[in-house]
């Protein structure tokens, strides 16, 4: 999906001569790369982008078919292998089955898909032979989770910017729903797409991809002033605070060069007091019953 294929090259080029058993590698199934732009657009079939309106820079020549049928999962997971070049990929992710993508009646349509067209059933084939060893749920949006668990047997759901500084609203109901279900929790975009990794001072202070509302920036102000009491850079605790949680496995904060993961690497050892987390509760920036128990 990214760059419309060109990220599946490029990872694959970028490990290809490191051994195999030192990473693990992880891709996106659903979406189907096409060649050709079908004569018509059938009802949550196809979402496709013009070459000028392309979704990323540098894309290649391809349309997008949703997909999340048995056969549209087996030929996004081929197709998948064939680009990044290794025949073992570790993890699936279900990518986009969600409203924020397909809308309420067309993600009924795909999770009917997944369901009663037995795309569960071919990620479970793979899971069961050994081809891949976890199966995950990339979504968008908030209250999504209980449509998958328990009614499939998830490993981990992928979920971008929902357990956050600035987002808590999956605390109280989906992510308990996860640890009893012992389903992970990866966070995606943890510094909320820029706005939290460097403050309203920071090279891209968006909050979700775009201008951060008078709110948002109040917010952040005093989430600045409280870091600086603390001594404490904001990236920080904006990496650390979504992993205090007993149910989230991992983050996924985006790196796009070595500076980039140097930072991180550091946000991510920096020692943050209890006091700090709980100032941020008394200021009502993280909800109260957020963990906040440093690991």
């Amino acid at each position: 999906w990214y760059g419309l294929g060109r990220s599946e090259h490029r990872i694959g080029n970028a490990l290809r001569e490191i051994d195999r058993n030192k990473f693990i590698l992880s891709t996106k199934v659903g979406r189907i790369l096409e060649k050709n732009k079908p004569a018509t657009k059938p009802l949550a079939e196809y979402a496709f982008w013009e070459d000028e309106n392309k979704p990323f820079e540098g894309s290649l020549k391809f349309y997008v078919k949703f997909d999340y049928s048995y056969d549209g999962i087996l030929r996004s997971y081929e197709d998948s292998i064939q680009r990044i070049g290794f025949s073992k990929i570790d993890m699936l992710v279900i990518h986009d089955l969600d409203f924020f993508y397909h809308g309420e009646e067309n993600f009924n349509f795909y999770l009917d898909q997944l369901d009663k067209q037995n795309g569960w059933k071919a990620l479970e084939e793979l899971r069961s032979s050994g081809e891949i060893s976890a199966i995950g749920v990339g979504i968008n949006g908030d209250g999504l989770i209980p449509y998958f668990i328990p009614k499939f047997d998830v490993d981990y759901f992928l979920v971008a910017m929902r357990y956050t500084l600035l987002k808590q609203k999956i605390l109280s109901e989906e992510l308990p729903l996860c640890e009893k279900h012992k389903a992970g929790v990866i966070i995606g975009s943890p510094y909320q797409s820029g706005i939290l990794a460097a403050g309203l001072s920071g090279v891209s202070p968006t909050y979700n991809y775009r201008k951060p509302s008078k709110e948002i920036i109040n917010k952040i102000k005093i989430i600045e002033k409280i870091c600086k009491d603390f001594e404490v850079n904001i990236g920080a605790v904006a990496l650390q605070f979504p992993l205090l949680h007993p149910s989230v496995i991992s983050v996924i904060p985006g790196m796009i060069n070595e500076t980039q993961v140097k930072v991180n690497i550091e946000n991510l050892a920096k020692p943050i007091p209890k006091e700090l987390w709980t100032e941020l509760k008394k200021q009502s920036i993280i909800e109260e019953e957020s963990p906040i128990d440093v690991f």
